[in-house]
């Protein structure tokens, strides 16, 4: 059964339980409805839908399935998921367009509606236990500003360019449509990540969540350094604005790179800052995902010094956010 269908592929797909009831008879629709029509009503974390389901192989035009979901909702005052085995993709679009939720089991499905319920859900949820982007997701962020070309994502791309497992993807993926910056389509067994915002208004809409990436910074001896290491705080302040550039490079890597250097003995970790010293920032993310010629990111640096209490390096943050190319 289509309905059957509809549960196992939003279970499977959301990650969450779906109940499905019968809908009542006391509604009376029109007797062309229940003709053209499975009704069930459907409960996902909570919240109640009434699932139209066609008898039809091929959907109705976008018009028709808009006039019949208003005829629900003005019995039922429930929004409504129309679910078909097929619709043209022309028609697709349209009701997109019209933010008509549908479902095309084990192929795509848009459900507008439900994410503005279930993203508040598990905002709430979230917002008690952190408040700002995992390290993963903000790279995932971050990268946006700098292709601007992408509209979109799927979780095949990302995983190339960074090498996330799928379970990662999926977790920034509902991180990003949790706190309302982005929304995630299923096209067959893809899962699509599209922006709500983009350029300046993102990053507005997203300064309060992202992180500082930087964990700890300690001093290591600078025979320790080798070239592809990425330069960071200060020194890439300089590099991105006008700052005078500081005597000593200050560097970036992640801490499992970090470990590694230290176990191999590659590097000679010191207690304090001295002559042959230099610094090292921790990060909470591999600086190299989004650095360019051995140079940390713009935007990674602004975050790693926002809350500096220097005068002068305060203005050359602000220049960063005034000078890119949103």
């Amino acid at each position: 059964m289509l309905i059957k269908k509809f549960q196992s592929y939003l279970e499977n797909t959301l990650g969450i339980g779906i109940k499905i009831y019968s809908e009542d008879k006391k509604n009376r629709y029109p007797l062309f409805m229940e003709e053209v029509y499975d009704l069930y009503r459907c409960s996902i974390e909570g919240y109640d839908f009434i699932v139209m389901i066609d008898k039809e192989a091929q959907a109705r035009t976008p018009a028709t399935i808009r006039k019949h979901a208003a005829i629900v909702f003005n019995k039922t005052e429930l929004e409504t998921i129309y679910v078909c085995e097929a619709i043209k993709s022309f028609d697709r679009k349209r009701l997109i367009e019209q933010r008509v939720s549908f479902v095309i089991p084990e192929n795509q499905m848009y459900l507008p509606i439900l994410k503005i319920d279930l993203r508040e859900h598990f905002r709430n949820l979230r917002s008690a236990k952190n408040n700002k982007l995992s390290p993963s997701t903000q790279v995932i962020l971050l990268r946006a500003f700098y292709e601007k070309d992408m509209n979109c994502y799927t979780t095949r791309i990302l995983s190339e360019k960074h090498s996330y497992s799928m379970m990662t993807l999926k977790r920034t993926f509902d991180e990003l449509e949790g706190f309302g910056l982005a929304e995630v389509l299923q096209e067959g067994r893809e899962r699509v990540l599209r922006f709500l915002y983009k350029g300046r208004e993102l990053w507005d809409k997203s300064v309060q969540i992202l992180r500082t990436p930087v964990k700890k910074r300690v001093f290591v001896s600078k025979t320790s350094i080798t070239k592809d290491w990425v330069k960071a705080g200060l020194y890439a302040l300089a590099h991105h604005t006008m700052l005078a550039e500081p005597e000593e490079e200050i560097f970036a890597m992640n801490a499992e790179y970090f470990s590694e250097l230290k176990k191999s003995g590659k590097i000679a970790q010191r207690q304090r800052m001295n002559s042959d010293c230099v610094q090292i920032e921790i990060w909470q993310y591999q600086p190299e995902l989004l650095s360019k010629n051995g140079i940390a990111d713009p935007l990674s640096v602004y975050l790693s010094l926002y809350n500096t209490d220097d005068e002068r390096v305060e203005i050359a943050l602000d220049s960063i956010l005034e000078n890119f190319s949103w």
